[in-house]
């Protein structure tokens, strides 16, 4: 997966719609004839991090949530995605993900949800259905 082409992607978004972003799902995924190619966990602690650098210094994006705090991944899924292990427990990724959320993002959370929710969304206050979502 590659950070210059998520931003551009995302950035393609809000450049046509001229609406704040919320990202409710986003991972270093490939999928259809990729799918047998998937990222490794370096690359997709590399691609977290920067992603998720670039999209809290973004200001037209509102909300995002990495995929996924699950316990059972889907079929087909890179299950080193994963910010949750089988058992519930907080994988390292998913504690790099909540240590890069910010004490204003905490904040930010004006509707209450259950504690894991808030601990792995940035700003979340509805339910991932999928991205992007143009508000």
């Amino acid at each position: 997966m590659d950070v210059e082409n998520f931003k551009s992607t995302i950035t393609e978004f809000h450049n046509k719609f001229k609406k704040p972003i919320w990202i409710t799902e986003w991972a270093c995924q490939n999928y259809g004839s990729n799918q047998n190619h998937q990222c490794s966990q370096d690359q997709i602690n590399t691609f977290m991090r920067e992603t998720q650098a670039w999209l809290d210094s973004t200001p037209w994006v509102e909300r995002y949530a990495y995929f996924a705090p699950i316990t059972k991944f889907p079929g087909g899924f890179n299950t080193k995605n994963r910010l949750m292990s089988s058992s519930g427990a907080i994988t390292p990724l998913g504690q790099d993900y909540i240590r890069n959320t910010s004490e204003e993002d905490e904040k930010a959370n004006d509707v209450e949800q259950p504690p894991l929710r808030r601990e792995m969304g940035r700003r979340v206050k509805a339910k991932a259905i999928g991205w992007p979502y143009v508000a």
